[in-house]
């Protein structure tokens, strides 16, 4: 049985799904924020580093907000008191992520992690690439915070009986292995899935997987998990998929 569900994410022992997309987000600029003044010497430095991350994602706002928050960062750059910067940055980009502007970035975000990445979208959060080795495939979760909490578990079966249909056709696929952060998180969402918890994830894999800019910009703790070929058909190979032209 495939335990994929609201409970595998933490509901009724403690977790609450955060109110507000407020609650979701704004904490987690502010840390970034915070994270990318410790990591440079100037505040000029930061300023570009923090935009250069920033402005893909908030380029589906249009061209005259994106041009406002650049001309207003570069106020930033003469800030070298890390509170006030945090303080000063998290006001400029915060209406980027309020209430109805935050869902486009996301979905922007989403759209970027894909293909930059260079991976095959299943549908709007799921995505996988095969290994150089032909003999194992990755799978991915991009961005979705945004996203009700139901509908990402539907995203994620969904993910995963397409995958199945992909990894039957394919003999050479022997395994699916899964990196990230959510596993260290949520093991029980994993587990509960079919998959086999590895443990830690090495250095050097996750520079290659992630690349060095985003190693840099992340202090999370990754573990690795992998479902075999043979249980992964069992458990979601009866969905026919139909790959869209």
């Amino acid at each position: 049985m495939v335990a994929f569900s609201f409970e595998s994410l933490g509901a009724g022992r403690g977790w609450r799904e955060p109110k507000t997309i407020e609650e979701k987000i704004i904490p987690l600029v502010c840390n970034d924020i915070g994270e990318t003044f410790d990591r440079f010497a100037t505040s000029k430095e930061r300023v570009a580093d923090f935009w250069a991350k920033l402005e893909p994602v908030i380029k589906v706002l249009g061209d005259k907000f994106v041009q406002r928050v650049k001309f207003a960062l570069q106020n930033c750059a003469q800030v070298d008191d890390r509170e006030e910067f945090v303080r000063q940055v998290l006001d400029i980009v915060s209406p980027a992520f309020s209430t109805g502007s935050v869902e486009q970035v996301e979905a922007g975000a989403r759209k970027l992690f894909v293909e930059q990445n260079g991976l095959t979208a299943l549908n709007e959060i799921f995505s996988y690439n095969v290994d150089p080795s032909g003999d194992k495939v990755h799978i991915h979760w991009a961005p979705s915070r945004t996203i009700p909490v139901e509908k990402r578990i539907e995203w994620l079966l969904d993910g995963m009986q397409k995958l199945a249909q992909i990894v039957k056709a394919d003999e050479q696929i022997k395994q699916v292995v899964a990196s990230s952060w959510i596993i260290t998180k949520m093991p029980q969402l994993i587990t509960g899935g079919g998959f086999e918890m590895d443990g830690p994830m090495d250095l050097e894999s996750k520079q290659q997987l992630i690349g060095e800019r985003a190693l840099a910009d992340t202090n999370d703790d990754w573990k690795v998990a992998h479902i075999s070929r043979e249980n992964l058909i069992k458990l979601y190979g009866g969905y026919q998929y139909v790959e869209e032209s």
